[in-house]
């Protein structure tokens, strides 16, 4: 199907928002982590490489997809983020202009901020805090105090 017919169509150029969004929740990850009782160099998903925070690259693996994935689909969807928010570099990189970056970090605050059901609080907890939440679970798992690490789930 012709990208020009397809208003839905996802090229190279709607990416790059998905990539920012992802080294914010990366970034959320490791001061998580950085903070935590565990070593955030020792993962169980990624290698242990030195420097490489592999324990928070896990710990984002459970949260991109809520963080950071669906509210760049929203954005591409609802076109908050056209092609025209996109400038081309040398070299091939593609990166937003000012007024597509911040539709991107306004958008990014308010999702932080939504309230979703924890499945094993149960209560309602801010999305920008379910990284905190997760990563206390998963240490009162490891250390012994729960029996089974529970991922965050919405329903």
């Amino acid at each position: 199907m012709d990208r020009e017919k397809s208003p839905s169509a996802a090229g190279p150029d709607e990416c790059a928002p998905l990539l920012r969004l992802c080294a914010r929740a990366w970034r959320l990850c490791i001061r998580v982590r950085g903070r935590g009782p565990l070593d955030p160099q020792f993962g169980y998903l990624h290698a242990l490489r030195p420097g490489r925070p592999s324990l928070a690259l896990d710990h984002m693996e459970e949260l991109r997809p809520i963080l950071a994935d669906r509210l760049v689909f929203a954005l591409i969807n609802r076109r908050q983020v056209r092609p025209e928010d996109f400038e081309e570099r040398p070299g091939g990189a593609v990166s937003l202009d000012d007024s597509g970056r911040k539709a991107v970090l306004v958008a990014y605050q308010k999702r932080k901020q939504e309230e979703l059901a924890h499945p094993v609080l149960g209560q309602q907890v801010p999305l920008g805090l379910v990284p905190h939440v997760q990563a206390r679970l998963l240490a009162r798992h490891l250390r012994g105090d729960v029996e089974a690490y529970m991922p965050f789930t919405p329903k």
